[in-house]
């Protein structure tokens, strides 16, 4: 969706611009705007963020250099096409060195206006595209180099906690044989020594936590295998909606505490995916979902009782893909964490209860399996993820056309 704003102080040349860009079939998804003169068209730019603003150059209030020096200011990537009448020429041509994506001059052709516009759209569409690809391409880069590094500290880490876990579940069993003299030890103390009594009393528990914490750092090394690994490629065909009540089967003593909406068609088409990768995604996905209802009713944004987890998945022929959508009305993500939701080792929980590794891994199953993530957020209302699989006859169709090129060549 493109946002175009037009700014004349004259209504007729206004509303031939927007029948010109309305009528003529290039740009049906282009919301207009209009403003009457300068300083209406800086509240319309900042109320409905256009990308694209159409001009004056002579206006009142506020000409039309001024409206683009001062948007310039507040956002250098607004696209400019300025308007400009035979009297305006010698000033608008200077605006030229302000940035402007072009220069008409009334009267101009249909055509003129047209041409114009598809081509700074097309740019934009360009740089979009370009610096997509330049993120993933970093992220790429960012996780290989991590993977690399946690493999080397998982197996670091693994060997010596194996050993120590092991001692430790010996030395319980040492302690079972002990027991019957450590308690007649205790009796024959009588309290005479308590710091001997607490000792006898606690010796257990301080083993039990120890191995508890030895189990945690399994925990973390297991994790950071999952996701130095190599990208699974054992595919198999299902659909979305088994993956999802396979997950929801394992983690029901958590989602049981909250509202389920489930919209799942019977019929749905087959995806090629690794089911067992997608089955802990999917889990991930909807424990942090409870988490963040739990940590709104918490803190007092949503009352208990009132939390939701909305599954949906749909078919979408038009584009070969199968969509999920899983939502919650929780606590929602901060804007400023949303370039770090999938960061290895990122993580808003307290201490002790997240690595941080559950949606780096989670993105890269999706990605193993030919799918794409992302996300919506807003503080106080929730977060909603879609997953896009290619449907297996669509992928299918994809490797067959590719093959016939590649024997073409």
């Amino acid at each position: 969706m493109t946002k175009v704003l037009i700014v004349d102080d004259e209504e007729t040349m206004r509303e031939v611009i927007k029948d010109i860009i309305s009528e003529s079939g290039q740009f049906t998804d282009v919301t207009l705007y209009t403003a009457s003169n300068g300083l209406e068209g800086l509240e319309q730019f900042r109320a409905h963020k256009p990308e694209i603003i159409i001009t004056d150059v002579m206006m009142p209030k506020m000409d039309g250099r001024d409206l683009v020096k001062t948007i310039r200011q507040e956002n250098a990537n607004i696209e400019f096409i300025v308007v400009t009448g035979f009297a305006d020429v010698e000033l608008a041509s200077g605006m030229i060195k302000d940035g402007i994506g072009g220069l008409l001059k009334k009267p101009f052709q249909p055509d003129e206006l047209i041409l114009l516009l598809g081509k700074i759209i097309k740019k934009r569409e360009l740089q979009s595209k370009n610096s997509e690809m330049k993120k993933r391409l970093f992220d790429a880069e960012k996780l290989s180099s991590i993977g690399l590094l946690a493999a080397g500290i998982a197996h670091e880490i693994n060997n010596p906690n194996t050993f120590v876990k092991g001692n430790l579940e010996l030395l319980l069993k040492y302690l079972e044989i002990l027991h019957p003299h450590l308690q007649e030890l205790k009796q024959k103390n009588n309290g005479q020594d308590p710091k001997l009594d607490r000792v006898i009393d606690s010796i257990g528990d301080t083993i039990n936590m120890t191995i508890d914490g030895s189990q945690r750092i399994a925990k973390i090394v297991s994790g950071l295998l999952s996701f130095s690994r190599n990208p699974s490629v054992k595919r198999s065909s299902t659909n979305c909606a088994e993956l999802i009540e396979q997950a929801l089967t394992l983690i029901g003593h958590k989602t049981k505490m909250h509202k389920l909406e489930l919209d799942m068609p019977a019929e749905l088409a087959n995806i090629s995916v690794n089911k067992h990768d997608l089955v802990q995604t999917f889990m991930n996905l909807m424990v942090n979902a409870c988490d963040a209802i739990v940590e709104a009713q918490e803190n007092g944004t949503l009352d208990r009782g009132d939390g939701m987890i909305k599954v949906k998945i749909y078919d979408d022929h038009d584009h070969g893909e199968q969509i999920l959508m899983i939502a919650d009305n929780g606590c929602g993500i901060p804007e400023q964490n949303f370039d770090k939701i999938f960061d290895p080792f990122f993580t808003t929980k307290e201490v002790g209860k997240g690595t941080g590794l559950g949606m780096s891994i989670s993105k890269g199953n999706i990605q193993n399996s030919g799918g794409q993530m992302s996300f919506e957020s807003k503080v106080g209302k929730g977060t909603v993820f879609t997953i896009r699989f290619p449907l297996a006859q669509h992928e299918q169709k994809v490797d067959n056309e590719a093959a016939s090129q590649q024997a073409t060549v």
